[in-house]
């Protein structure tokens, strides 16, 4: 009789534990992920799996959830949609993907959690003996700090003369938009910015001789001087420009998914330049003078002065078909560098001709130029560091640079400006 309920109780045992082994899992590919919230709705992927599945019964009879687990999810439904529906266990190999779209939120304070489970159902009741047990992934959204993903934005800051030391001279102002393509085989984006700026160009500087003044010393007589000086050219240009670049992308360089995107950007750009150039000579002594007849004069002509400045009207438009335009940005740092080589137009007010004919007439040269302009934004505090370098291809031209510090404002916001401030 002991034989007898010692078999019934083995027998027992057995039965318990083939009944809780595990005939395979379901489980998340990964148990946790790290997504960013953007400035638009933003779709991603989750993929779960079947593990060492070895079931007598059809896979189809096995109904596969994936649910929110409200509890542990401390953002509001309406933030994000779970694209799941119901699957089969024979859906899963290897593997089965599902989405979820996470909804920007401007007034995000804080890194937001979603926790996923997967349950497996069976005509109603819970599918044994699919495990299940620790299949729970947690969605990490972090919040990009960036301005408005640094797609719309005005900028108002200062220029720098570096002719006179570093010193903040002059406004700056600058509205981009910035819509680089989207991640696709054939996206296309563009550029867009509106500026005005101050540019100098590079100082010529030579020790040189020159005719300076003829003095009267009475009579029918003159003395002319020549002096020795050192004589030094400054260009600076108070301009107004546009500048339009579309932006194709450059298969695996162009990647989002990567640090840096590389893309072909050809440029467009109109500017107008109302520029001053300086002429001074310095450190003058006398170094020749002499007397001429037939001359007579009442007062002293100054031939070439100290300092002379000439006001000029150029209008630039630069056709870029070589071009490249460097893109890095992320919640801490924008970075953003645009490069190209093309065609310039020059058209010049003709002072000369101008006076002549009573109108006025510009004189036109082409020419080929090199272009380079970065702009690095801090996205907290908006703080944009911004230089750039311009200058066509021929002898004795000089450089057009700038070096500015402005601060970036959200475009969308500025509408706030011209709201009341009560409500009567």
């Amino acid at each position: 009789m002991n034989k007898f309920y010692i078999l019934v109780f083995v027998c027992c045992l057995l039965s318990l534990t083939v009944f809780g082994q595990s005939a395979g899992k379901v489980l998340f590919t990964k148990s946790l992920d790290t997504f960013t919230r953007k400035s638009t709705a933003a779709t991603y992927p989750i993929t779960i799996k079947a593990d060492s599945v070895s079931i007598k019964d059809s896979l189809m009879l096995y109904t596969i959830l994936v649910t929110v687990n409200t509890k542990e999810t401390d953002i509001a439904p309406s933030f994000y949609t779970l694209d799941f529906n119901k699957v089969t266990l024979d859906k899963l190999k290897p593997e089965y993907t599902f989405y979820i779209t996470i909804k920007p939120d401007k007034d995000a304070d804080r890194p937001r959690r979603i926790s996923l489970n997967i349950s497996v159902v069976k005509t109603g009741r819970v599918g044994l003996p699919i495990d299940t047990k620790g299949a729970v992934m947690n969605i990490y959204l972090k919040n990009s700090r960036a301005v408005n993903q640094f797609s719309y934005l005005a900028y108002v800051g200062t220029n720098f003369d570096m002719i006179d030391g570093v010193k903040a001279k002059d406004l700056f102002f600058a509205t981009s938009i910035y819509a680089p393509p989207i991640n696709t085989k054939k996206g296309l984006g563009f550029s867009l910015t509106l500026y005005g700026n101050r540019t100098l160009s590079t100082v010529d500087s030579s020790r040189t001789t020159y005719p300076s003044r003829i003095v009267p010393i009475g009579g029918d007589s003159a003395r002319y001087f020549t002096d020795e000086a050192t004589k030094v050219i400054t260009q600076a240009a108070d301009n107004l420009g546009a500048t339009f670049s579309p932006m194709f992308r450059l298969g695996a360089l162009s990647d989002d998914e990567k640090n840096v995107q590389l893309y072909y950007s050809p440029q467009l750009e109109f500017i107008w330049r109302r520029i001053k150039m300086t002429t001074a000579y310095n450190n003058s002594i006398t170094i020749d003078s002499n007397v001429r007849a037939n001359r007579p004069i009442s007062r002293t002509i100054i031939l070439n002065r100290p300092i002379e400045t000439v006001p000029l009207n150029i209008y630039d438009v630069y056709v870029g078909f070589a071009g490249l335009a460097l893109r890095h940005e992320n919640e801490n740092i924008s970075v953003r560098i645009q490069a190209s080589t093309g065609i310039n137009w020059n058209f010049t007010r003709d002072r000369g001709l101008a006076s002549t004919a009573g109108s006025d007439l510009f004189s036109k040269q082409l020419n080929w130029f090199t272009y380079v302009r970065a702009w690095i934004t801090e996205p907290v505090s908006g703080i944009t560091f911004g230089a750039e370098v311009a200058n066509v291809i021929k002898k004795s031209s000089r450089p057009y640079y700038n070096v500015t510090l402005s601060k970036a404002l959200n475009l969308s916001s500025l509408g706030a400006i011209f709201q009341p401030i009560t409500s009567r």
